[in-house]
């Protein structure tokens, strides 16, 4: 049998409406989650109210010691401009690491059947 983790997450609430309309596919992070994370739940940054659900369908690391990243390529991947990224991780710089989620939008019902189906 194989472990499942869910991470939950805050984010903006405009940053989900986007994911959940197809526009933003990637979600940038600047701490890793679970390697067998498989979904991840979102929360509104500013309610705590619950948004909706994302399967994790790859990840990839960006950093000095892996995949070089510039501000203009995590912008382009997280469907923001490079002033709303630096706003959101202020004080960063091309040392630090990045890690990018490939995600895709599912309902509650998708959620749990995905959950089960990977047992």
């Amino acid at each position: 049998m194989r472990t499942q983790n869910i991470t939950v997450t805050k984010i903006r609430r405009e940053y989900w409406d986007r994911i959940q309309q197809g526009g933003k596919r990637f979600e940038i992070r600047n701490e890793p989650i679970p390697d067998m994370s498989t979904m991840i739940v979102f929360e509104d940054a500013d309610t705590g109210e619950h948004l909706g659900n994302a399967r994790v369908l790859e990840h990839h690391r960006f950093g000095p010691d892996a995949t070089p990243w510039s501000w203009a390529l995590l912008a382009q991947l997280a469907d923001v401009t490079v002033d709303e990224l630096r706003e959101l991780f202020p004080g960063t710089s091309a040392l630090d690491v990045f890690y990018v989620y490939r995600v895709e939008p599912v309902d509650d019902d998708g959620f749990f059947t995905g959950l089960i189906a990977a047992r």
